[in-house]
């Protein structure tokens, strides 16, 4: 029997071609795409925890993912991301746990994201890929090892990664030194960690000698004393120890570059002039000139001779700004009149950063424009019950550092003393320099100041007169 013809063949036509099997999908991205994916992945995860810790990456990163994107080699990309880590980690006191999740992102890679001569396109994305309510949050919180198919990053993973409890170590840390010192080391490390960016240097810690050395040398031919240096490095000390790493300001080239430059320099005397009884008196004419009224003028009189003769550190006078709500300055509630006495309740100073407190006693004077307890009341009487900081202004608002010195300056221009080197520390320097020009015995001189040291003696000067 002949075999049948095929319906393909019907009418001369060609036979029709059977369709073919789909095979296996290809892979879903190249190894280049796989590593341009995981390097957008990697910088998401930097971005949200730099922008968690407040630190500044000083990359600019653009409003849309979808914006043209550069071609950046890997090498580069990953010493860019291992400087960042440092720059972050400086901030948060220690080893950041994230840093080891990122550092394996690097690594799976493999050795092509290594290879110094391929390049790929490498698109920066936005700190944040998708909303919160998107994604589904991790069981425990923590960071997922990165994969090019894995879910977007989720705000929740970095809360894992930075609310730790090296954080809390590090906040408790910085609470054991005073404000102002926080400040002046914070400004200490901005100054190195930039001194580093600009010379080349490598963001690691611990912090080599090398480092340190070019640092001091560099500061140095700026014009910086050398007790300034010694303060810089002890605040690159401090932040070293609170990391827990080594520090090396105690080397001994760092130590004797230092003595070499003090000995060439020779011994700097401190320029500050105190403020003595006879420039306290004439001030009493001066404020009712740089002052806009009547309570302004007692306002600044009664702060003046409190500083005097308590013999006070500014930051235990008045606020430190508009804003201080540290209540480390008098309040009216430290303030209790004993008879012809008046005593003053510190809660806070320099050297009590437990706030443990104490006391100090004003006595009243002969002469009426110098004596404290006056001052003090006739101030309290235009200044009413109001609880709050005790120096304040007419409308309640504080006395603060910068307030008061600047309006003392100008009252002291007006007793023809604006040639003489004074400072808020003058009033101060004045108690010391005031009682040993009385004959106080050096006990004495130190209850003054509340001294427990020989430290009083740097601030007995000569006492100088207005003109």
């Amino acid at each position: 029997m002949p075999p049948k013809k095929g319906v393909g063949n019907s009418k001369g036509k060609q036979p029709a071609k059977r369709p073919k099997v789909s095979g296996p999908p290809p892979d879903s991205s190249s190894d280049e795409e796989d590593s341009g994916s995981l390097r957008q992945e990697i910088l998401a995860k930097l971005a949200l925890l730099e922008r968690a810790k407040g630190v500044s990456s000083g990359q600019v990163v653009p409003g849309r993912a979808g914006r043209a994107s550069k071609k950046v080699s890997r090498a580069t990309f990953q010493r860019d991301v291992l400087t960042r880590l440092s720059v972050l980690e400086s901030y948060t006191g220690g080893e950041m746990s994230g840093a080891g999740v990122l550092q394996e992102d690097l690594d799976r890679a493999g050795p092509s994201a290594r290879a110094e001569d391929d390049t790929a396109e490498v698109s920066e994305v936005p700190p944040v890929a998708v909303a919160v309510d998107q994604v589904e949050p991790e069981a425990d919180g923590a960071l997922s090892p990165a994969c090019t198919r894995r879910r977007p990053l989720a705000i929740s993973d970095a809360c894992g990664v930075v609310e730790s409890w090296r954080d809390e170590v590090h906040r408790a840390i910085r609470l054991a030194i005073a404000p102002s010192t926080r400040r002046a080391y914070d400004r200490a490390v901005r100054q190195f960690m930039s001194f580093r960016i600009e010379a080349g240097l490598e963001q690691c810690w611990p912090i080599p000698a090398e480092h340190l050395m070019q640092f001091c040398v560099a500061r140095r031919a700026g014009g910086l004393s050398v007790k300034s240096i010694r303060g810089l490095l002890a605040a690159l000390a401090f932040i070293s120890k609170a990391r827990g790493v080594p520090e090396m300001t105690g080397d001994f080239r760092i130590r004797k570059m230092l003595e070499g430059w003090s000995r060439e320099a020779g011994a700097r005397q401190d320029a500050r002039q105190p403020i003595s009884p006879a420039i306290l008196k004439g001030l009493v004419g001066a404020w009712q000139s740089v002052c806009l009224s009547g309570y302004e003028a007692a306002l600044f009189h009664a702060a003046a001779l409190t500083a005097f003769f308590g013999a006070l550190r500014v930051g235990e006078l008045v606020a430190q700004s508009r804003l201080d709500l540290s209540q480390r300055a008098l309040l009216l509630q430290d303030v209790r009149f004993v008879g012809e006495k008046v005593s003053l309740r510190i809660r806070s100073s320099k050297t009590d950063q437990h706030r443990k407190g104490s006391t100090v006693w004003l006595g009243s004077c002969a002469d009426a424009e110098l004596c404290p307890v006056r001052g003090l009341r006739a101030y309290l009487e235009k200044r009413g019950d109001g609880e709050g900081l005790l120096f304040r202004h007419c409308d309640e608002s504080p006395l603060t550092r910068y307030q008061f010195w600047s309006v003392t300056g100008r009252a002291l221009a007006k007793l023809g003393l604006e040639g003489f080197k004074f400072g808020t520390h003058s009033f101060r320097i004045g108690a010391a320099s005031t009682a040993a020009a009385m004959g106080y015995t050096d006990a004495a001189i130190r209850r003054v100041g509340r001294w427990r040291s020989a430290a009083y003696r740097g601030y007995v000067r000569p006492l100088p007169a207005p003109k």
